[in-house]
C-alpha cells in the first residue's frame, strides 16, 4: 500500500510550512514564479493540505502561488492555546501579523483561507473551546477576511474538511479486500454547526465559500479511497495526491464564480 502518512504537500518537504517556533514564512513560491498574477494560500495545516491543488491550478492559470502556512496556527484573528507550547500561542499571533503584511505587499488577486476548527481560544487568560464561543470565532474570522479584502484581494474561504473517526492507514490495512468497511458516514464526520458558521461568515463578509465536502463525501458517505487514491493521510488531513486530483473541480468552480 502507498505510504499514506508520507503523502505530504510540498510545503513540508521544503520547510515552507512553519513549525511551532517560527514566526515568519520564507519566499515559499510555487506554480509559475513569474506568473501573470499572484495568489496566496493562508492558514494552518488544513490550509497546507490544499497546496498541491492550488499549485496545480497555478500551472493551469499562470499563477504565482505563495504559501503562508504554520502548524496549529489558524488564520483567524484570535489568540489560541498551544498544546505544543502549553501556553498561549504567541508565535502564531506574530506569524499571522507577518502573513497579513506579506499579503498586502504581494498584492494578490486571490487569497485562499483555510483552517482547522477545533481550537481553544484565550479569553481573559482562560482557555475556551471554540464550540463554547462560536460567535467570537466567527467575528475573528470575519476580521481576517476583511483585512484581506482591504488589500484589494478576493478572499476565498475553503471549508474545513471532515474529521474521520478511524485512522485511515490502520483501517485500510485491516480491510484490504473490503475497503468499503472503512467508509465514514458524513453525518458522523462533518461538523454541521461549523459548516453553518462558515456559510454565515462568507455571507456576512462577501467572501466566496469553496466547500468540497460533497465531493469528499458523495451521497452522504466518505470513502477512504477513490479508485486507488487514498483520501486521508491521517484522521484530519487529505493526502497530497487526492488534494491535487481536486484541482480541476476547483478550476471549474472558479470559472463559475467569475461567470
Amino acid at each position: 500500500m502507498r505510504d499514506i502518512k508520507g503523502d505530504l504537500p510540498a510545503g513540508y518537504a521544503d520547510d515552507c510550512h512553519l513549525n511551532f517556533d517560527e514566526e515568519a514564512s520564507g519566499e515559499c513560491v510555487y506554480g509559475y514564479p513569474d506568473g501573470a498574477s499572484t495568489v496566496v494560500l493562508l492558514g494552518d495545516s488544513h490550509a497546507a493540505q490544499w497546496l498541491p491543488a492550488i499549485e496545480e491550478l497555478g500551472f493551469v492559470r499562470d499563477w504565482r502561488v505563495v504559501g503562508l502556512t504554520k502548524s496549529a496556527c489558524p488564520p483567524v484573528d484570535v489568540t489560541v492555546w498551544s498544546d505544543n507550547k502549553k501556553r498561549r500561542y504567541r508565535e502564531c499571533d506574530a506569524w499571522r501579523q507577518h502573513a497579513l503584511e506579506r499579503i498586502a505587499s504581494e498584492e494578490p488577486t486571490i487569497v485562499f483561507v483555510a483552517g482547522y476548527h477545533i481550537y481553544e481560544l484565550m479569553e481573559d487568560g482562560d482557555r475556551v473551546a471554540l464550540s463554547a464561543d462560536p460567535a467570537a470565532w466567527a467575528e475573528a474570522l470575519s476580521r481576517t477576511i476583511e483585512a484581506i479584502e482591504a488589500t484589494g484581494a478576493r478572499a476565498v474561504l475553503i471549508a474545513d474538511t471532515p474529521q474521520l473517526g478511524v485512522a485511515p492507514a490502520d483501517c485500510l490495512a485491516d480491510h484490504r479486500d473490503a475497503v468499503e468497511a472503512c467508509h465514514q458516514a458524513a453525518a458522523d464526520v462533518v461538523d454541521a454547526g461549523y459548516a453553518q458558521l462558515e456559510r454565515d461568515v462568507a455571507e456576512a463578509t462577501g467572501a466566496r465559500l469553496l466547500s468540497l465536502t460533497d465531493v469528499i463525501c458523495p451521497d452522504g458517505s466518505c470513502p477512504l479511497v477513490f479508485g486507488t487514491t487514498p483520501v486521508y493521510r491521517d484522521v484530519q488531513h487529505l493526502t497530497a495526491t487526492f488534494a491535487r486530483s481536486l484541482s480541476p473541480i476547483i478550476d471549474v468552480w472558479l470559472d463559475l464564480e467569475d461567470g
